[in-house]
């Protein structure tokens, strides 16, 4: 009997201990620092997402007694532009006793974007889940680089050669480049959770679809006319982020 009151009483103690460590709503700590681990985890496992969804971003949030959180996010993409076909010859036409190729290299830099939203918490205790969306604008900068080359002086050329320099059998009179770039506006709806590891410190993810609208707009220099075109035109993306858009180590104070 003595051992029973020893463990209801240890167990009381715990429960209390727990309470008073997890409360339900934290109203005392309201900002939140976060920094998106995603990348690396996906690097640590031997894994990668499309180049064009793949950012490293840093967040921030406020927490308000009626359980909404506002927060707002600066991502960075650092291969928005990278093509998988980059410097990769294609076969273009044979012209006398020559077989002429074409390589395109898209480059442009970083895509940046910021993230403004809010969401609202449903389940309060060690681990949080929310509702929410956020609405976003982003910049980059584009160019186009088309190149024309020979590669030997016959026919029996073969339809794919990587040359080590196709610069010096480049075609003058044939090629393009292009540079622009490309103002965007979209929205997300996600789900998030969160858990609790101590006192100020969070694990958390935001899971959900994402949709980005944006103009684009630049200048085509064409070698074979010898002209330049002022272009403009709209792309629409579904994802602009991962649907897993990130895994988050988060400080609270």
């Amino acid at each position: 009997m003595k051992k029973l009151w020893i463990v209801s009483a240890l167990f009381i103690f715990s429960v209390k201990v727990t309470a008073q460590s997890y409360p339900e709503y934290d109203t005392l700590r309201k900002n939140e620092f976060s920094v998106n681990t995603a990348p690396a985890l996906l690097m640590m496992m031997g894994g990668m997402s499309d180049n064009y969804t793949n950012n490293f971003s840093f967040g921030y949030k406020h927490y308000f007694k009626n359980r909404v959180v506002f927060r707002t996010s600066f991502l960075i993409f650092p291969n928005a532009n990278y093509s998988y076909y980059n410097g990769i010859p294609e076969f273009y036409s044979s012209v006398g006793n020559k077989n002429i190729f074409r390589s395109s290299y898209t480059g442009g830099g970083v895509k940046t974007q910021i993230n403004f939203g809010a969401e609202k918490i449903f389940r309060v205790n060690r681990l949080q889940h929310g509702l929410g969306a956020e609405v976003f604008a982003n910049h980059k900068f584009v160019n186009r680089t088309d190149a024309y080359f020979y590669i030997y002086d016959s026919l029996s050329a073969p339809l794919y050669y990587q040359m080590q320099d196709p610069t010096s059998n480049s075609v003058d009179s044939l090629g393009s480049y292009y540079n622009g770039r490309s103002i965007g506006v979209g929205i997300q709806v996600f789900y998030s959770l969160r858990y609790k590891i101590s006192k100020h410190w969070y694990l958390s993810a935001t899971v959900g679809p994402s949709a980005n609208f944006s103009f684009v707009s630049g200048t085509l220099n064409d070698k074979r006319k010898k002209e330049t075109y002022s272009l403009n035109s709209y792309d629409f993306q579904i994802p602009n982020v991962p649907f897993v858009s990130d895994v988050s180590i988060a400080f609270r104070f």
